[in-house]
């Protein structure tokens, strides 16, 4: 299920509160938002600016906006004149409606996951009835849907005790508007596309560095890269300096001390090599050995291409690749672990937005996939991410990123920070 949102009522309502003799609608609509409420990346940015205006106590809301773009290369100006110069509303406070209702559609999507996955005893369609109950009480109380945490709710559900963890994801990127909607899983399989040298691996070291700093005991299965070069990414990760230094220089001394509070926990993470060009069943097999030793929450293979295709027909390549992602889900199902898969993306031009359709060998992998991320540079070369698809979540949604190679980082970028 997707939501369908309205980037024009997030148009229209900017437009009318940024107009001229509407100061006073600022201080009474944006505490009402939040910059979750606006999908498109400059609508969410120009949000941002109007409540750091308010609380500033500044009141020149459109112009003051206009300017905080025209500071910044980073912005989209023609966006932000198209927003600017459209068409008002006479009626903000119905645009206002619009958008918490499709914030609260949101939230009870997310929840409809959460509650799924929490049906420990009761099939899913008792637990969802009990959560429409739930829902409609909570509504008719006023309550905010937002403000109730779905795990709360299922704990409820279930007659659990407080603090009994039921369900959570076994990683996350550090990406907030991307693990909102694409949530790792046990038994699932999450994938990262992009084009070679487009940022897969420094996606995949940050969620294993993630993983592995919280405790989780993670795999990384290097077929492409050596054992070396990655260990150096790592690293580079986790102090900021950058990898190439650290590969052919070493750790300079200054960085000695963060990162020895950090090696503990990173020796939770295995770099895996030498299995480049193996079949898959050499790599299932290692993985069900570390699971079955209770020795891995986490798996990460860099990437599908690099495994070879299970039993192609002649002529037929793509059978062979279409049962190796069937395998490597069946896999992730039967061992209840999360695999993270990193894939080319194919028949796609320099700096165009990707689909679904741009993932390598197999229209398979999508079908299989729990959650679909993209990181790819546009042809200026900025880096953007984009949820493909998600299960648990809205897909769809693109937005830059600030990208750092050289010390394999990536963050959420804000046009105002």
């Amino acid at each position: 299920m997707q939501i369908a949102e309205d980037i024009e009522a997030e148009r229209v309502l900017l437009a009318t509160v940024c107009a001229p003799g509407a100061e006073n609608l600022v201080p009474q609509i944006i505490p009402l938002l939040e910059p979750k409420d606006f999908m498109h990346p400059t609508h969410r940015a120009i949000y941002e600016g109007l409540a750091a205006s308010r609380i500033a106590g500044e009141t020149e809301y459109g112009p003051l906006v206009l300017k905080r773009y025209c500071d910044d290369s980073r912005a989209d100006y023609g966006r932000l004149i198209d927003v600017l110069s459209g068409e008002e509303s006479s009626n903000p406070w119905r645009l206002v409606e619009v958008l918490v209702e499709k914030r609260k559609l949101r939230q009870i999507l997310k929840l409809s996951s959460w509650l799924q996955k929490a049906a420990i005893e009761d099939p899913v369609e008792d637990v969802l009835s009990k959560a429409n109950k739930a829902l409609q009480n909570i509504g008719q109380r006023g309550t905010n849907v937002e403000d109730i945490l779905a795990g709360d709710l299922a704990m409820k559900l279930h007659g659990l005790e407080p603090g009994h963890q039921v369900f959570q994801p076994s990683a996350d990127t550090g990406i907030g508007w991307i693990d909102e909607q694409v949530l790792i899983l046990p038994g699932t399989v999450t994938i990262i596309g992009a084009r070679a040298k487009a940022g897969k691996t420094t996606g995949a070291v940050q969620i294993a560095c993630r993983s592995a700093l919280r405790g989780s005991h993670t795999a990384f299965y290097s077929l492409e890269m050596p054992k070396e070069m990655l260990g150096a990414k790592i690293v580079s990760h986790v102090t900021g300096v950058d990898w190439k230094t650290i590969l052919h220089s070493g750790i300079p001394d200054a960085y000695v001390p963060d990162l020895a509070r950090s090696v503990s926990k990173l020796n939770n993470l295995s770099i895996i090599e030498g299995y480049a060009n193996y079949s898959w069943s050499s790599i299932e097999s290692d993985i069900i050995r570390r699971v079955d030793k209770n020795n891995l929450d986490l798996v990460i293979i860099d990437y599908f291409e690099y495994l070879r295709p299970i039993n192609p027909e002649k002529g037929r390549a793509d059978v062979g690749w279409a049962e190796l992602s069937k395998a490597i889900t069946s896999l992730a199902k039967r061992k209840n672990i999360p695999i993270v898969l990193l894939a080319q993306l194919h028949r796609i031009e320099d700096g165009a937005e990707p689909h679904m359709g741009n993932l390598a060998q197999t229209d398979q992998l999508q079908k299989d996939a729990s959650g679909v991320i993209f990181l790819y540079r546009d042809k200026d070369e900025n880096h953007w991410a984009k949820i493909g698809g998600s299960r648990y979540g809205v897909g769809g949604r693109a937005s830059r990123i600030d990208f750092n190679g050289s010390t394999n980082r990536i963050s959420e970028m804000s046009l105002f920070t």
